[in-house]
């Protein structure tokens, strides 16, 4: 395999630095036939996300991985999407554009079509970091893991790094809801077939938490290892789901905790998922307010005058 730099097309704008003008080391160290370097699968679901899928895209094809499989459900874009798509679909293994019933349902497409040892999914508005996937496959490899969670960078609309999302240390079922403010850095979530297989695929039920409930499927199975490295850059940006449907997101998360937590709940920890739950579901009447035409209006006011003043003590 020959570093695929010089070989992939130029980007549209001129910009540099990775993914635009570097590119992970390739690791051409001996591997025995009876170990080589595992399949890794890699699911892109998209939408409309021509602004920044072609440095998703370059993220992924220049870690120079030797064993990639790269695969782009797109959801039937409008925009240029598909055109950049196009541009890099010799390097792609697999893709498609056509309407699907949403993110879950795009994810679980790749995931029908993989074959991959190692798979995860990354969002066509995020990056892998610089050789993130030589360093995941030697740790599933030495570790004899089923599951692995690194540290994410978050970045901005520009790619500029504003701070980090760190995995939790400890992921158990008593502790998987002890950290609900920080979720798993879903960019930086890595599972092996054997986890695949156990767990399934994601329900399409849910548009916002159904990484959660991956996450939480792959946790009553078995504990993850926990990597302090970052793997991934999370981009957050005004249209970005999370960012832009907050109060959706936060609704949909006190449901799931509900239905999974609370409504047969019989163990020690039953007054704190209550208290998270009932912390959560304000938190979505609030973004809700903050979102009323009149009423947010009126909020955001009184918030920038209340920080106006304090500042001036």
């Amino acid at each position: 395999m020959k570093a695929l730099l010089k070989e992939l097309p130029l980007p549209n704008e001129n910009k540099k630095g990775w993914p635009w003008t570097h590119e992970s080391k390739l690791i051409l160290d001996a591997r025995s036939k009876d170990s080589p370097w595992p399949k890794i699968s890699i699911i892109t679901p998209s939408l409309n996300q021509g602004k920044f899928i072609e440095e998703t895209i370059r993220s992924i094809l220049l870690q120079n991985y030797p064993n990639l499989e790269y695969i782009v459900i797109d959801g039937g874009s409008t925009d240029n999407s598909i055109e950049i798509i196009k541009k890099y679909e010799n390097w792609i293994h697999y893709w498609v554009s056509e309407k699907d019933e949403g993110q879950s349902h795009a994810i679980n497409k790749g995931l029908e079509a993989c074959t991959g040892d190692i798979i995860a999914w990354v969002n066509s508005d995020d990056t892998f970091a610089n050789d993130t996937l030589f360093y995941v496959a030697d740790k599933f490899n030495l570790n004899d893991a089923n599951w692995l969670i690194g540290i994410a960078n978050i970045i901005d609309e520009s790619s500029n790094r504003v701070g980090f999302r760190n995995p939790p240390k400890d992921v158990t079922q008593e502790t998987f809801l002890c950290w609900t403010g920080n979720w798993f850095p879903q960019q930086s979530t890595f599972w092996n077939r054997k986890m695949l297989e156990l767990i399934g695929h994601l329900d399409i039920s849910l548009h916002y938490v159904m990484d959660v409930d991956l996450w939480w499927k792959m946790t009553k199975r078995t504990s993850p290892i926990i990597e302090n490295k970052v793997l991934s850059n999370y981009r957050v940006h005004n249209k970005s789901k999370t960012v832009f449907d907050n109060e959706k997101s936060n609704q949909e998360l006190a449901s799931w905790i509900y239905n999974n937590f609370i409504l047969n709940a019989t163990n020690k920890y039953d007054n704190f998922i209550h208290i998270l739950h009932r912390q959560i579901y304000l938190q979505s009447l609030i973004d809700r307010l903050k979102n009323h035409i009149i009423l947010g209006n009126v909020i955001k006011f009184w918030g920038n005058y209340i920080n106006s003043y304090f500042s001036k003590l």
